[in-house]
């Protein structure tokens, strides 16, 4: 293989670009685990989107302390290596030319030269691709630098295509809800802002101008809460009789906002302010506009306009502000035509109510809905679940719309509205999810990454140690109730090791015990076989009940019960090591999670 007799690594930075930068800048290359050697060689590559990216070859000359990245406590093994850098060039195509599962290869520490018989193979391939496009540039990750990009460096998937219907799914912890902000953004912007911090301040953003909404369905919701119902208003009813309005759902009105032509800058403004003066007027004097008929305006507690004609009856009729700016920007009258707009004029006229031109048709929109498989699909959706597909939508070749039931008007769903569920497999299999909507939504599986966990703590191999939990989970109750990545992604960003260790000892507990008992429902037994604490497994158990998390209850029920109990044991006695909870465990008892064999001792 060009000679080398040593091993051939890829250098996976995953998406990071600052540390895949600082390594060719620095000439390092730092690894998360150990066992490599002088004279390996290695590959560094970067992943934007769903593509891999080769940025250079090198050979580890020499270990070396300098380790230039903010995580630096992540790296076990940091080398010397003197890069042979090349433009920043997609490779996913050609490795799948040479074995279609090439990811294989990519993750984890693998020597190419035995990868499946492939290895002469795809390092000739990664040598052409460097001879083709080398370059004396250090930093890389630069647009002028890229070969065939389709993306923004540092911001994500610009040119992705998104399904206007998607439910990301998958266990616990896996990053579905960090997702789903990231999907919403980059739907509306085209891109994903580099860093969480900015991603999370465009999302707010976006949020404040009504271009995203987020919410989260439960048992009790229902289609009045999302599309329309018909709602009391209690301020304005009496012992003798009960107001009711027609109120929007919350897919109702992103709807409306999808499609929205028109809007005022100034509305909400300027609606304060009247209703400031109609309060401190103790109401005003205004007439209808054909009829003259005199009737007096009065402000709720909801901050509502009240109509009261000078009738006998002197019926009160709620006119909301919802209804007026309607009536101001679209010319719409809702409810009670006659007062209307009798009010909404008077607003324009008194107070300068201005209208523009704001065509929202070009704009993204979209509604998140968390935990989408909690709530009764036909029961919320209930006729409009057929108009949510591609080609159901306004403007498209079999365009659908519905009168709805309460307010009796033409509904249907532009082509700019984009849904995004999420879904918690440990709540409902997703071969439980209702059929409609399984039909009509792209589904995303998200599962556990422990790639992202490739650090170590006081010696426990964090990424082997939550896949070992896993593959135990799985053998008991299936993949859908495996443990996410996630909970432990604050480790990365501690430096103290003590500190790192204190806090996995507060996921066990508070996070991945509380986990375990709701999937198996307090088998305690079970518990102990998937955190390797069972005597079966462990045999020098009794030697040593300071290696286990979850413990046996040893009180001899004879000498509880003061009589035989058919047991020398309680069968059910099981608690948790209080060390866990003080933050004292050995860092034993997780390395044994998947090392049985490991050292006894309590010393380190």
């Amino acid at each position: 293989m060009n000679g080398h007799t040593n091993a051939v690594y890829f250098l996976n930075c995953s998406d990071d670009e600052e540390n895949f930068n600082l390594c060719l800048e620095h000439d390092v290359a730092g690894f998360t685990s150990t066992g490599y050697e002088i004279g390996d060689l290695a590959y560094i590559i970067l992943k934007k989107g769903r593509i891999w990216y080769l940025g250079g070859k090198g050979v580890l000359e020499k270990e070396t302390d300098l380790k230039p990245w903010k995580d630096a406590a992540r790296y076990n093994s940091v080398f010397k290596i003197n890069w042979d850098v090349c433009n920043l060039t997609p490779i996913t195509e050609g490795l799948q030319h040479i074995y279609d599962n090439f990811g294989l290869a990519i993750q984890g520490k693998k020597d190419l030269r035995n990868f499946l018989g492939k290895g002469d193979e795809i390092v000739s391939y990664l040598d052409s691709v460097i001879s083709k496009n080398r370059t004396t540039r250090r930093n890389v990750v630069r647009r002028d630098t890229i070969i065939n990009n389709p993306i923004n460096i540092g911001e994500d998937e610009t040119d992705k295509e998104y399904a206007l219907n998607t439910i990301l799914y998958g266990p616990p912890g896996t990053g579905k809800t960090y997702r789903v902000i990231e999907e919403a953004v980059a739907i509306i912007d085209g891109k994903i802002p580099k860093g969480r911090v900015n991603l999370v301040k465009r999302y707010k953003e976006l949020k404040e101008r009504g271009q995203i909404e987020f919410i989260t369905f439960h048992q009790s919701y229902c289609y009045e809460d999302f599309i329309e119902g018909i709602k009391p208003v209690l301020e304005n009813s009496d012992e003798n009789s009960i107001e009711y309005k027609i109120e929007d759902g919350i897919f109702k009105k992103m709807v409306n906002k999808a499609i929205e032509v028109k809007s005022s800058s100034n509305f909400d403004e300027k609606y304060a302010k009247f209703v400031e003066d109609v309060l401190e007027q103790d109401g005003i004097e205004l007439e209808t506009l054909a009829q003259k008929k005199p009737f007096r305006v009065r402000i709720n507690s909801n901050e509502t306009a009240v109509a009261i004609p000078k009738t006998e009856a002197a019926t009160r009729l709620s006119v909301t502000k919802e209804m007026l700016r309607d009536y101001i920007v679209n010319d719409n009258i809702q409810g009670w035509k006659p007062y209307t707009p009798a009010i909404g004029e008077y607003l324009k006229n008194k107070y300068g109510i201005t209208v523009e031109n704001t065509d929202n048709t070009n704009k993204k929109f979209v509604l998140i809905i968390d935990e989408i498989n909690r709530g009764n699909i036909s029961k919320i959706f209930g006729e409009l679940i057929t108009l949510i597909e591609p080609d159901k939508r306004i403007g498209e070749l079999n365009e659908l719309t519905v009168t709805l039931p309460y307010s009796k008007k033409d509904f249907g769903l532009p082509s700019n509205l984009y849904i995004l569920g999420t879904m918690n497999t440990a709540d409902r299999s997703i071969a439980l999810v209702d059929t409609a909507l399984r039909r009509r939504f792209e589904f995303n599986e998200m599962m556990p990454d422990v790639k992202k966990l490739g650090f170590d703590i006081k010696g426990i191999q964090i990424d082997i140690m939550l896949e070992s939990i896993n593959k135990r989970i799985e053998y008991f109750r299936g993949r859908d109730h495996t443990i996410g990545h996630a909970y432990f992604m604050d480790l990365i960003n501690e430096t103290n090791e003590q500190v790192r260790f204190k806090k996995l000892q507060e996921i066990f507990q508070y996070k991945v015990i509380p986990l375990l008992q709701e999937y198996f429902y307090e088998n305690w037994e079970t518990i102990q076989y998937i955190l390797g604490d069972h005597p079966d497994q462990l045999k020098r158990f009794k030697d040593n009940p300071e290696l286990t998390i979850v413990q046996r209850d040893n009180t001899n029920l004879r000498n509880l019960f003061g009589a035989d109990m058919g047991d020398s044991e309680n069968p059910n006695g099981y608690f948790i090591n209080p060390r866990l909870k003080d933050g004292e465990m050995h860092p034993n008892a997780f390395i044994k999670i998947y090392n049985s064999k490991v050292n006894e001792s309590l010393e380190y």
